[in-house]
């Protein structure tokens, strides 16, 4: 509801000389209408005057209940928006939460992924290190064999040669006797 100066002043229990004074500085906003008349609405004189010492009616408020019907209409007014802001409010929060679910169900999926890689990985890690411990001992065994063979080479060798130098004997010892002539064979 829009008033004019004079009851303004008169509802905010100010003086008007106050009231042109704010409007003159821009504390008090107000509308000119096409005769060039000021109107001040009585929220704007609430806001900058803080509560109403009087009613446009002018009666005296004591109580919230005693409000004019247009500043019930007001509080009614801010009532609804209040609840639309609420509503507003509910909506956003069933989103967010909505919103937090379908987080919070995607993260399970990924954990449940990577638990599936990390056994995975760890079965490859069983499959690698048992072929690297089966490597491992059969290159123990080529190693140790290898050595047997050599030991078994190195003896072979010596005895290679042991009989060789028996045989050089037994050649000698045969060249000798063929050497000699039917009768010292037999006579020795």
């Amino acid at each position: 509801m829009k008033v004019n100066p004079t009851d303004a002043a008169q509802v905010a229990g100010v003086t008007r000389k106050t009231l042109y004074a704010d409007m003159q500085k821009g504390t008090l906003s107000y509308e000119v209408t096409d005769k060039k008349k000021r109107l001040i609405d009585v929220a704007e004189l609430e806001r900058v005057y803080g509560s109403l010492v009087k009613d446009v009616k002018g009666t005296q408020q004591d109580t919230l209940f005693d409000a004019p019907r247009e500043a019930q209409v007001t509080q009614s007014a801010a009532n609804t928006d209040t609840s639309v802001e609420a509503a507003l409010l509910r909506q956003r929060m069933e989103f967010i939460e909505l919103e937090r679910v379908r987080e919070r169900e995607q993260m399970s999926e990924q954990i449940e992924h990577l638990r599936a890689m990390l056994g995975s990985e760890q079965e490859e890690r069983r499959k690698i290190t048992a072929l690297l411990t089966n490597q491992s001992s059969e290159r123990e065994k080529q190693g140790q064999m290898q050595e047997k063979t050599e030991t078994e080479l190195d003896s072979l060798k010596t005895t290679v040669l042991e009989l060789r130098k028996q045989n050089r004997g037994i050649f000698k010892a045969l060249k000798e006797e063929q050497s000699k002539s039917f009768w010292q064979k037999i006579f020795g």
